[in-house]
């Protein structure tokens, strides 16, 4: 009986984390860059000429690059409260 119970409230919990996550749009999130990192695997397997350390510096002035590093900075300066709040 007290396993049931744990599996059941187990069930629950997960509907309802998977209800949040799609509400919120995580899920979507989640699975879009899944997908990008996927595409990003398969040119780099592609790839055949090699990076560069100009190649890389010049990279950045690509706005798309920008806006990758800015998200990804923000995401840093933000990673102590979101290891905290875990």
């Amino acid at each position: 009986p007290q396993l049931t119970e744990r599996l059941i409230d187990f069930l629950t919990h997960s509907v309802l984390a998977l209800r949040e996550a799609i509400d919120s749009g995580l899920l979507e999130l989640g699975l879009a860059l899944m997908q990008s990192i996927h595409e990003a695997m398969q040119e780099a397997d592609k790839a055949t000429t090699r990076i560069t350390v100009t190649g890389l510096l010049r990279s950045l002035n690509d706005p798309g690059v920008q806006y990758a590093w800015q998200v990804l900075l923000g995401v840093m300066r933000r990673s102590p409260q979101i290891v905290k709040s875990l």
